[in-house]
């Protein structure tokens, strides 16, 4: 009996008919066929063999045969608008090629199409400075060629640097995440020694695989490695993490990555979590980039992609008015600013140095991304680590030196992040036990107090940036709706309520010009005025003396923070 596996991906294991029904006359094929891959034994079938539906194909994430049931148990499905990839391989076979095999639906395609041609800068080593960031905002990606003055980038490198080598330094019994390129599902179960031995088995490669998820700061490897002075110097985790404090648990290790991929091997259009930078250094083989703008049309539009149910079926580059290739080949290097969709395509096996950054000059985009995922309910594990205690502790940074900001760019991400902190205060305030109340709590500094910090990092920004003051927001006394950072109001419509923020020096024209209120009904209007603004509790003894440590404490630090 012939092996199905062995004798091509496109042979139902049931039915063991090679897609005859596709097939004319002449031999040549007609129309797509719709198959399905048993995430157990790895065998394939035809969705009709396997009794599914065309609609039910699309809900499903882990599909077990009925070989493989009892002992892997039924087939699992996606949740409502989750963002996991279903195992289902949507391809149109051309002359019998093994698509699913040798790589992702969309790779043929990648190679044969024309995309936008990028404008990207190509820049010197030299010449890629904090300085010029801080300027120009880095707004674009940026491609350092290879010989292009690569040294003044102050980075350094292994060189000569292979996967066995990466195996050794790293640890051969190191476990590693390993996706499967044509389903872009994870491998479960590799170390990387089997990497290696997989990696170098050029010939006997059953699948296209990839490994892009490979943090190595902490190793031999990563001793080895300096990352570009753009990126120490602007990486905010560097900047406001204590120095002490980095072998905890909560710190996020996402300074160097080792990718390793073989050729053929795709990763579709996707943002680096947290909306983070990225700097990408190729040491062997090359690269293929598919680069979507950030504004706001697309991020729309990649947020819905990420949402549908036909997001494997989807290419999101279609949906875009212009989506730019770049191509890297060994020794370029390339910076990636926050909030770029992209995708990667590898013409042939590569080895790929790159780390990922927060940096001050792209606050607003970071927190707009974070936004996406939360929306789109991206799992935690795939979010920039500890990423609200970060902007906790850049606020404080920025309140313990009081910089004069050196340029417009990092001024427009402050009142992003003291409405960012205001959210989180909001939460805070409700005191239930929820995850994210529990979440959001121990994100703040130790030893500070969420509130008093949030205000002081708005009365500040307010001097920065010459802002008018708020409506009391974050006030000793001002209730819970009232904690999220609005607008500044400029007029009172004629009714306003009570507390609304509005003096009597500030009350409009059009409310000056009014008669006063009878008698019987400026009574009335006091007492609903009462009704709707009940006072707030006064402060414990126990909270007065509370306040008074945190006064003392924060007087020690330069903060003249406000007790309750």
């Amino acid at each position: 009996m012939p092996n199905p596996v062995n004798d091509g991906w496109d042979r139902c294991t049931r039915c063991m008919v090679a897609n005859v029904d596709a097939l004319n006359a002449n031999g040549k094929r007609t129309k797509a066929i719709e198959m399905i891959e048993c995430n157990a034994c790895d065998s394939w079938f035809h969705i009709q063999c396997a009794n599914i539906g065309r609609e039910e194909v699309a809900k499903i994430d882990k599909f077990h045969c009925v070989m493989c049931v009892p002992s892997h148990g039924p087939s699992t499905y996606l949740r409502k608008s989750t963002r996991c990839h279903s195992s289902v391989d949507y391809v149109s076979l051309h002359a019998g090629e093994a698509v699913a095999a040798n790589g992702h639906a969309y790779t043929s395609m990648i190679r044969s199409r024309r995309f936008t041609a990028d404008d990207f800068p190509r820049m010197r080593g030299s010449d890629v400075t904090s300085e010029w960031a801080r300027k120009c905002g880095l707004h674009r990606p940026v491609v350092v060629p290879a010989g292009h003055d690569t040294e003044g980038l102050g980075m350094k490198l292994p060189t000569d640097l292979n996967v066995k080598q990466v195996a050794e330094l790293v640890g051969l019994t190191e476990k590693v995440e390993v996706i499967d390129v044509p389903t872009q599902g994870g491998v479960p179960g590799w170390t990387l020694g089997q990497w290696a031995d997989y990696y170098d088995a050029e010939n006997d490669r059953d699948r296209v695989r990839n490994v892009i998820s490979l943090e190595v700061s902490s190793s031999k490897l990563g001793e080895l490695c300096t990352r570009p002075q753009l990126v120490r110097d602007l990486d905010l985790v560097d900047r406001v993490w204590p120095p002490g404090n980095r072998d905890h648990q909560g710190f996020p290790k996402v300074q160097l990555y080792c990718l390793m991929s073989v050729a053929n091997s795709y990763t579709d259009f996707h943002i680096d979590f947290g909306g983070s930078s990225v700097f990408y250094h190729i040491l062997q083989g090359s690269k293929s980039f598919l680069f979507i703008p950030p504004n706001s049309t697309n991020l729309k539009k990649y947020e819905h992609w990420c949402q549908s149910p036909d997001q494997n079926k989807t290419f999101l580059g279609d949906d875009v008015k212009d989506c730019y290739k770049v191509e890297l080949q060994k020794g370029d290097t390339m910076f990636i600013p926050s909030g770029w969709i992209h995708a990667v395509y590898t013409p042939d096996d590569s080895l790929v140095i790159g780390g990922n950054f927060l940096t001050p000059i792209h606050l607003a985009r970071q927190i707009a991304i974070s936004g996406i995922e939360q929306r789109t309910l991206v799992p935690r594990k795939f979010r920039f680590p500890s990423f609200s205690r970060v902007l906790w502790l850049t606020a404080l940074d920025y309140l313990r030196t009081r910089p004069s900001i050196p340029s417009d760019v990092e001024k427009q991400g402050l009142e992003p992040l003291s409405e960012y902190l205001a959210l989180q205060v909001d939460v805070l305030q409700r005191k239930n036990d929820s995850r994210e109340y529990r979440r959001t709590r121990d994100s703040v500094p130790s030893g500070y107090d969420a509130k008093a910090l949030a205000l002081e990092f708005r009365a500040w920004i307010e001097d920065v940036l010459d802002l008018k003051p708020q409506r009391k927001i974050l006030d000793e006394h001002v209730p819970l709706p009232d904690l999220k950072v609005e607008a500044v109001k400029t007029e009172e419509p004629p009714s306003a309520p009570a507390g609304s923020g509005f003096t009597k020096a500030k009350r409009p024209p059009h409310l000056k010009a009014r008669s006063a209120p009878k008698k019987g009904m400026k009574a009335s209007l006091n007492k609903a005025k009462r009704k709707q603004a009940p006072k707030a509790p006064r402060p414990t003894e126990k909270q007065k003396q509370m306040d008074e440590s945190l006064q003392k404490y924060f007087r020690s630090v330069g903060l003249g923070l406000r007790a309750r």
